[in-house]
């Protein structure tokens, strides 16, 4: 018998900050992502539940060497990323998730060249922090630094009418197949879609994703490119989430928050967006997506039947 559908809703509102970080430079960053959010208008308090910053935001993200980035690592409690979080959740009123280079805590066991984590930080809406989180599944940049998270994580979201709402948590390579597991290479067909899967399994109605995530072309963006979003790129992400389109469990929404711009020769996607995968239609919507080149503060609401 099929199952009768849920006819309760949630309205999420939500705000993406895409701008292009200096590699090296967190006081600059910071006062860009400031001066997005500014930008977007005072009218941005107490209109958004979550307002997401990319990973590794304030920082840069290609690092090569221990060396390199250990003078950015960030205590989890009152590093810079984690202090700007608290006050801009306090200052909107919403929850805000960022990406940052994370200091280790004393005696944890690494490899000797493992000097912090790809991690993010979850604050509340009163400023207090609800949740940190690893990077899992390792980039080739992460490599040369990072100790790996030990599995994906939730928390729940507060909404504005106070009722809660799960939401599941990845960085970037997250979205990947873990490439220390013995499987052969993922396809279209079969997967393997670990953090899909995830967000299935928990129940979760919304997926965050945080990106430093690379542009399908490695080559310095054409001016009239700029506004336009990496087509390839989000086709990609639509299909390593292909089990969120399984009409027998719900709508979810999927936010990635990816940066934009070029470090060392590394040209990134930009393109974030918001997805919406309907139980009802059998699909999945862009919601609202913006340009390879775009710094801004993308807002949206998507609506789910849950």
């Amino acid at each position: 018998m099929a199952r009768p559908r849920s006819t309760a809703t949630a309205r999420i509102r939500v705000g993406v900050v895409q701008f292009d970080p200096k590699l090296g430079q967190p006081e600059r960053n910071q006062q860009r992502v400031e001066q997005l959010v500014d930008n977007a208008g005072a009218d941005l308090k107490d209109t958004l539940d979550v307002l997401v910053l990319p990973e590794m935001a304030l920082s840069g993200y290609v690092f090569r060497s221990p060396d390199a980035v250990r003078p950015f690592l960030e205590n989890s409690r009152d590093g810079r990323t984690t202090t700007l979080a608290r006050s801009l959740a306090r200052r909107l009123g919403c929850t805000v998730v960022a990406g940052y280079p994370q200091q280790l805590e004393d005696g944890e066991k690494h490899e000797q060249h493992q000097v912090g984590a790809n991690a993010a930080v979850v604050s509340g809406r009163d400023g207090e922090i609800k949740t940190t989180y690893r990077k899992t599944n390792m980039y080739d940049v992460d490599l040369a630094w990072c100790v790996p998270g030990t599995g994906f994580k939730t928390f729940d979201l507060r909404l504005s009418d106070s009722r809660s709402i799960r939401v599941a948590l990845g960085i970037c390579m997250d979205l990947n197949p873990d490439r220390d597991r013995d499987t052969p290479a993922w396809t279209y067909e079969d997967g393997p879609f670990e953090l899909a899967d995830f967000v299935i399994q928990q129940n979760a109605r919304i997926l965050i994703l945080i990106n430093a995530w690379l542009s399908s072309e490695q080559t310095a963006l054409d001016v009239a490119k700029k506004d336009k979003y990496d087509e390839g790129t989000v086709k990609y992400w639509v299909a390593r989430l292909d089990p969120l389109w399984d009409k027998t469990k719900g709508d979810r929404a999927v936010i990635i928050a990816n940066r934009c711009g070029e470090e060392d020769g590394v040209h990134f996607a930009g393109s974030s967006v918001v997805l919406r995968y309907s139980a009802a239609k059998d699909r999945v919507s862009i919601i609202q997506v913006l340009g390879r080149g775009e710094e801004a503060v993308l807002r949206c609401s998507v609506t789910l039947e849950v």
